[in-house]
């Protein structure tokens, strides 16, 4: 799983990883400050506008001295200097906390999904894989929504990627139990599913081989004590093939 931590907490951490803008390629990507033209990034509570980063977005409907700037939407993002009393959303001044839920949040997650590509999340994965938990930071120290300071984004970052690792293990829990449900002839014992299975994963990318492994290793949901067998068997079949 990913969790979020604090930066100077995150630098002194072996599995952590750095998603600010100044991290490593191609994790840098995760930055919400990551710029590109060819984005086109709903802006939350305005119909029809796009933007190019999620923190144009976020600077834009800033409103500061009475003002917010749509312009910078399709500008490379910068910070605005001023007394900030809010956020512009479908016509109303809303508070920083609400900000960061129904602004902030949205976007990110809309440019993560459609602009990140799948193989940097399924490198974080990897990662969850041999470490079982990693730990992401940014350039700021607030984890807390509810604080008034600048939010680290790895926060809405680890939501995200949990999220995802969720649905990708369900999805291999999909092909796990396919082979189990499948009955070829009557009476089958649980060396047959237990060998499409394997010959399943030998066929796959090497991605699937430990998202398979990793499922098997740490699942408990099991229907009864055959279906748990299985599991157990399969996970060892699994690891002594050693992919």
């Amino acid at each position: 799983m990913f969790k979020a931590v604090k930066s100077q907490e995150g630098k002194k951490l072996e599995n952590s990883v750095n998603i600010s803008s100044y991290g490593p390629k191609p994790y840098n990507l995760l930055s919400p400050f990551t710029y590109s033209s060819d984005f086109q990034i709903p802006v939350p509570g305005q119909t029809g506008i796009y933007a190019n980063s999620v923190e144009s977005i976020w600077q834009g409907l800033k409103m500061i001295d009475g003002n917010i700037d749509f312009e910078l939407f399709t500008q490379k993002p910068k910070k605005r200097k001023g007394q900030v009393d809010g956020h512009l959303f479908n016509g109303t001044i809303i508070d920083v906390v609400n900000a960061r839920k129904e602004i902030y949040k949205p976007s990110y997650f809309y440019y993560l999904k459609n602009y990140v590509d799948e193989e940097i999340n399924n490198g974080l994965l990897m990662k969850v894989f041999d470490q079982w938990e990693v730990y992401l930071y940014d350039v700021e120290n607030n984890l807390d929504i509810k604080k008034p300071e600048p939010l680290a984004h790895s926060v809405f970052a680890c939501e995200y990627l949990n999220s995802y690792l969720n649905n990708k293990l369900n999805q291999v829990r999909e092909k796990i139990d396919v082979e189990y449900n499948k009955k070829e002839f009557p009476h089958e014992t649980l060396a047959e599913p237990i060998s499409r299975a394997v010959k399943l994963f030998k066929e796959s990318p090497g991605f699937e081989k430990k998202l398979a492994t990793h499922f098997l290793r740490f699942n408990g949901n099991v229907r009864d004590v055959y279906h748990a067998r299985y599991y157990v068997r399969l996970f060892e079949k699994l690891e002594r093939l050693q992919f």
